[in-house]
């Protein structure tokens, strides 16, 4: 069994090492999101741009929405890219307004194209309150398929398994800082904590130890659960 993780672990090292995003990614993971009811659906590298697909979903009676065009994507490397384009939603102050709880809206954001050597890029909206904002997206479609199996392991059930996928991730993620090591270490809390194994306080303290981009709003999540 362990020779089948060390093999995995050598093929993510690998994909790691090129992680252009050169292909559309379903569902990218991300480390933190708001608000609750913002969902990315794909993030797409095209010759024209970078193209976000999201949907957003109504809670509260007389609720409204708009993006804000200061909008901008930052990615690893400390590049901003500004919004070029909107498509589904007005741009603030002109809003839209819900017709009642339950209404979802789908909408796209264009920016330019990214840098390549880009591993994860921040959503970030500038606006004085409720700022829409989507943080950690990866870039690399082999890594978010790798955790696609660590939450599929989740969804069935088999936590064990799960933990040891996500541990299998850490080394790379960490050589490189990137914003998912964060959510990982938050994952294995949560399902150690779950287990009720000594490794959720282990790894509650990676992450309090840690220097991962984000790592304060990472803590506040594991508070609130």
């Amino acid at each position: 069994m362990a020779k089948k993780y060390f093999l995995l672990a050598l093929i993510i090292s690998s994909a790691f090492a090129n992680p252009v995003l050169s292909q559309a990614i379903f569902e990218p993971h991300y480390s933190l999101k708001a608000p609750e009811t913002i969902n990315l659906i794909s993030i797409e590298a095209r010759s024209s741009g970078t193209i976000l697909n999201l949907s957003i979903e109504n809670l509260v009676e007389g609720g409204y929405f708009c993006i804000d065009p200061n909008s901008y994507l930052v990615d690893d490397i400390g590049n901003r890219y500004r919004l070029e384009k909107v498509i589904g939603i007005p741009s603030c102050p002109d809003i839209h307004r819900f017709t009642g709880i339950g209404e979802k809206i789908y909408f796209t954001l264009t920016f330019p194209k990214i840098d390549p050597g880009a591993t994860w890029l921040d959503l970030v909206e500038e606006c004085g309150e409720n700022c829409l904002s989507v943080l950690g997206i990866t870039t690399d479609p082999i890594l978010n398929n790798e955790m696609n199996k660590c939450f599929a392991a989740i969804d069935a059930g088999r936590m064990e398994d799960a933990a040891i996928m996500f541990e299998v991730l850490l080394p790379e993620l960490e050589k490189t800082n990137h914003s998912l090591t964060g959510s990982v270490y938050v994952n294995l809390v949560i399902i150690y904590e779950s287990l009720n194994s000594e490794k959720a306080s282990y790894y509650r303290n990676r992450l309090e130890q840690s220097s991962v981009p984000h790592r304060e709003k990472l803590l506040e999540s594991i508070r609130r659960q």
